[in-house]
């Protein structure tokens, strides 16, 4: 319960205040709107000895705090009693009522201060407290401005810490795909590897066969070559304008061979020659042969 205080929301309205409780002077009203001291005349004035009104202008706007108090003046006092003077009624209520005022106003500044609670513990009384000073020990009331930054600085770093993070990612996808692209490479190669590998085999394979087959063709080669020198001779050249040799094998042309020495060509044999039966020599035309040594 207030004694000598008048606190109320304006709602836009210049309703005018009733005061409730009693005064000596009005220079010991002190009207605030939102915790900023009014004057007197300029602000607001007194309709009657117990009401307030605000003047054209300054009319509160709708959700500002209006506070009306009576601070009784203290710093002295009212009444001076001097020996031997008349004491009257009007100076006993004076010096009372001063007193009596500074008492209740007294009563009001505490039941508007924190007070411990029965659990011995400070309310605030669901008020808001201003003008506090930022924290600096570890257990220092925190303002809103500086739990504000501190939050903010949070947040910050927490975003920083997810763009770092992001970039991780990417940095990790990025090395993934470059994995990825070295077994495909490393894998392209070892298919191309392969694939050289089996046209080595193959080149090998084929050469290997030809080799097979000249070596078969030589083998042939030399087994004709033993069967015309064993069994019979052969005519080497022959050609126009030529001269042949016609070998022979111990001196016999045999086998049931025919040779012929070409017309304009020239045949050479190691002499003494025996034809056997069946086997013959035709020399053409402009042709000859020589048996040397015999």
């Amino acid at each position: 319960m207030a004694f000598a205080l008048v606190r109320s929301t304006a709602d836009g309205n210049n309703t005018p205040i009733t005061l409730g409780f009693s005064y000596r002077d009005t220079g010991d009203i002190v009207v605030k709107v939102d915790g900023v001291t009014k004057t007197l005349t300029t602000h607001y004035t007194f309709p009657t000895s117990n009401t307030i009104t605000f003047t054209a202008g300054n009319i509160p706007t709708n959700g500002q705090v209006v506070e009306v108090r009576r601070a009784t003046n203290h710093s002295a006092r009212l009444v001076d009693y001097v020996a031997g003077a008349t004491l009257t009624e009007t100076d006993l209520d004076t010096d009372s009522e001063q007193a009596f005022f500074m008492a209740q106003e007294s009563l009001d500044t505490a039941n508007d201060s924190i007070t411990l609670n029965a659990s011995d513990v400070y309310e605030g009384n669901s008020k808001r407290i201003i003008n506090i000073a930022d924290p600096t020990g570890a257990q220092d009331v925190a303002t809103k401005a500086y739990t504000d930054s501190q939050v903010s600085s949070v947040a910050t770093n927490a975003s920083a810490a997810a763009t770092s993070a992001s970039a991780a990612a990417t940095s990790a996808t990025n090395s993934a795909a470059s994995a990825t692209s070295a077994a495909s490479s490393a894998t392209s190669a070892s298919t191309d590897g392969a694939a050289q590998v089996t046209l080595a085999t193959a080149q090998v394979a084929l050469a290997t066969t030809q080799a097979t087959n000249a070596a078969a063709s030589a083998t042939a080669a030399a087994a004709s070559a033993a069967s015309v020198t064993g069994g019979g001779p052969a005519l080497d050249g022959g050609g126009t304008g030529e001269t042949s040799v016609i070998r022979t094998n111990k001196n016999q042309i045999s086998g049931n061979v025919s040779l012929t020495v070409p017309t304009g060509s020239n045949g050479m044999s190691a002499g003494p020659i025996t034809i056997t039966s069946g086997s013959s020599v035709t020399v053409s035309s402009g042709a000859t042969w020589h048996i040397v040594g015999t």
